[in-house]
C-alpha cells in the first residue's frame, strides 16, 4: 500500500496556480493526485486520467461531510510521493502507476517530473508538478 503523499511546495494563497473545484461525497487526502470527471474531482484512478488531471489536493475532503464542497487543487508544486522501485534522473517524466504512486514515463501520459536525480534505486521521491506546462489543460466550469 502506498504511503500518503506529502506536500513539499505549494503555490501561495491567491496564486493563479490554484484551482477550487467541485467535489462530491468522496474522501480525498491532502497531496493526492486528482482527476476532473463529470464536473467533479475524484482521486486519480487510471493512467489515462492525465487528460483530466488538474493537479494535487491542497486541502482534505472526507466522505460523509457536506463541507468543504470545493477541493483546493495545486497545479504547480512539489510532492514527496511513492514511485516504483528504480533509479530516476532529474526531470525524468513520471506518470500515474497506482493510487499515490508514480512510475517513469516518456510518453503522452506524463503528469510530473523527478525533482532531483535519485541516489540509486528509490521507492519514494520528490516529484515536480506543473500542469500548465503539460499543455493538457481542460475546460473547468467551477
Amino acid at each position: 500500500m502506498a504511503r500518503q503523499p506529502h506536500v513539499e511546495i505549494e503555490p501561495p494563497k491567491g496564486s493563479p496556480d490554484i484551482l477550487e473545484l467541485t467535489v462530491g461525497d468522496v474522501t480525498i487526502k491532502r497531496g493526492q493526485l486528482v482527476s476532473w470527471e463529470s464536473n467533479t474531482c475524484i482521486v486519480m484512478d487510471t493512467v489515462t486520467d492525465d487528460a483530466t488531471f488538474p493537479g494535487f489536493a491542497i486541502n482534505q475532503k472526507n466522505a460523509g461531510y457536506i463541507e468543504p464542497d470545493r477541493l483546493v487543487v495545486a497545479m504547480v508544486g512539489v510532492l514527496s510521493i511513492d514511485c516504483t522501485s528504480a533509479a530516476y534522473e532529474a526531470m525524468a517524466g513520471l506518470k500515474w502507476a497506482s493510487e499515490d504512486t508514480l512510475v517513469a514515463d516518456g510518453s503522452a501520459n506524463t503528469l510530473a517530473w523527478a525533482w532531483r536525480k535519485s541516489r540509486g534505486t528509490v521507492t519514494r521521491m520528490q516529484a515536480y508538478f506543473n500542469v500548465p506546462v503539460l499543455g493538457k489543460l481542460f475546460a473547468v466550469s467551477a
